[in-house]
């Protein structure tokens, strides 16, 4: 460490650098042992980080998330919706979209279990609701002992499945529709077969289907998006079909609106036609939702964090910083340079100084902006969710308020997480468990919704007069980014505050 001169109170610490990790993209993504069997069925890739939501192709024979057989190798692509997790700049965004493609084989094996009849469509109640399927009845082994089952389900935010010996679990979230999952049975000899068979899920929500939660009515749940200075538009994500999209709730379909060319941003209203999908009380309707979003315009007078979006900024599991950009100005030195590796997820803030380009009053000088990103853990975050919890899956709340003004079942499903205590959970892991076990499975998709949890399996409902609980919000990756306790007595919206 050296003194800059002896009135200086500022030092520079020389810190030999680390390479960086490859950027956030779909490279950092790293889908890889993606397959299509002779079946045409898709065999969902690993990740290194984030998870598959769904995935699709513009192949003329895609049909239910598989292709049809073929009489040649064909060269299949699919593009993959992936869930952008915590820890990334981008987090907010909600996806990412890589394509990938894979040959298609015929004939390339032989022999290996079969299928047996089909497996009957199942039929569920959303929040939580199961279904258990004997896969045995449906296989037959081939030459010899089927080696076990393997999932397939591309619809992850839908149904939960998990495999015991031969026995499949279906468990309901809480959305609705209907989707197709599927289940392979493979043997362990070389170049055998592996049989396939798809299930056609349905999962029914009582409620309606509104714009915004309200008693009785699940919410769309309009996310992400935005509106360029340019005026294009990049839809949000949500529950049902977008139709169209309109400037005022009863004018004509739009496909973007007009370029700000003012210096400072403006409000852009935007209405979406949405049509409410299978398993709504009101499937098949039409919603006219409002979102508001903010049209940025050319520029402003003084440069400030508002200015300029900080863009692809993260930190990699051994502590490197990636920079990443900023939309205006140039960012050159981070503070700190490094972080420690962690072995659960951590938060950390990170100011980015930028130089201010010119055309503002302040060009010429580092700006700092400060950002708050997770530090991803160094081992599999799951692995250390020992303390065990329970969940209230059947509903699920936008804000604390949500919980008295609707009745639902008590905290009975199983989840595994790091937290400590029912109070001390915030940035603790929240992990799905392992079907008639306390084994920790995969991080819970939270959706970044409140969840009612409890210390013990409380079969009891909630409602205007209940007593003092918890509220956990959970982000996609399984974490804990807010802790409530709540009091609906007294009627009303209740009170609470957070912990």
């Amino acid at each position: 460490m050296s003194k800059i001169n002896a009135r200086s109170p500022y030092y520079l610490e020389y810190v030999t650098p680390t390479p960086p990790s490859p950027e956030f993209t779909c490279t950092i993504a790293n889908l890889s042992d993606y397959t299509v069997d002779t079946n045409g069925t898709v065999s969902l890739p690993d990740l290194d980080y984030g998870y598959i939501e769904s995935f699709t192709s513009t192949a003329s024979d895609f049909a239910n998330d598989k292709f049809a057989a073929v009489s040649v190798q064909t060269v299949r692509t699919v593009v993959f919706k992936i869930v952008i997790p915590d820890g990334f700049s981008n987090s907010g965004g909600g996806y990412l979209l890589c394509s990938k493609d894979a040959t298609q084989q015929v004939g390339a094996c032989s022999g290996g279990p079969t299928t047996n009849g089909s497996i009957p469509s199942q039929s569920m109640t959303a929040g939580g609701d199961t279904d258990t399927v004997n896969l045995a009845s449906y296989f037959n082994a081939g030459s010899v002992a089927i080696a076990g089952y393997r999932i397939v389900n591309p619809h992850k935010s839908f149904v939960n499945m998990s495999i015991s010996g031969s026995t499949l679990t279906l468990t309901s979230l809480n959305v609705g529709g209907t989707n197709v999952v599927y289940v392979q049975a493979f043997d362990n000899v070389a170049n055998t077969c592996i049989a396939i068979q798809s299930i056609s899920v349905t999962v029914t929500v009582t409620n309606d289907l509104g714009c915004t939660a309200s008693t009785g009515v699940d919410s769309v749940g309009l996310t992400g998006g935005g509106v360029a200075q340019d005026g294009t538009i990049t839809n949000p994500s949500l529950i049902g079909t977008i139709a169209e999209i309109r400037a005022t709730s009863s004018g004509a379909p739009i496909t973007s609106l007009l370029p700000n060319n003012g210096i400072n941003a403006i409000p852009a209203y935007l209405w979406f036609v949405v049509t409410v999908p299978t398993g709504y009380g009101n499937s098949g309707a039409t919603l006219v939702c409002l979102r508001e979003f903010s049209q940025p315009g050319t520029g402003a007078p003084g440069f400030d964090c508002d200015t300029t979006i900080l863009t692809t900024q993260a930190i990699y599991t051994n502590g490197t910083i990636k920079t990443g950009d900023s939309t205006i100005g140039t960012i050159e030195t981070t503070v700190p340079i490094k972080f420690e590796e962690v072995s659960t997820p951590t938060q950390r803030l990170i100011t980015f100084n930028i130089r201010v380009p010119s055309g503002y009053t302040n060009s010429g000088t580092l700006y700092p902006c400060i950002k708050s990103i997770t530090q991803p853990a160094q081992i599999n975050p799951c692995s250390t969710s020992t303390n065990i919890y329970y969940i209230q899956q059947s509903f699920v709340g936008e804000v604390p308020e949500d919980f008295c003004q609707n009745s639902f079942g008590g905290a009975s499903t199983t989840i595994a997480s790091s937290a400590s205590s029912l109070g001390d959970a915030y940035n603790a892991t929240v992990c799905s468990t392992v079907f008639g076990t306390t084994t920790a499975a995969e991080p819970w998709f939270g959706r970044d919704k409140y969840y009612r949890v409890d210390s013990f399996s409380n079969k009891s409902s909630i409602s205007s007069s209940s007593g003092p609980f918890h509220i956990w919000r959970i982000s996609n990756s399984g974490i804990v980014t807010e802790v409530w306790r709540w009091d609906c007595e007294g009627g009303g919206n209740g009170f609470g505050f957070e912990i």
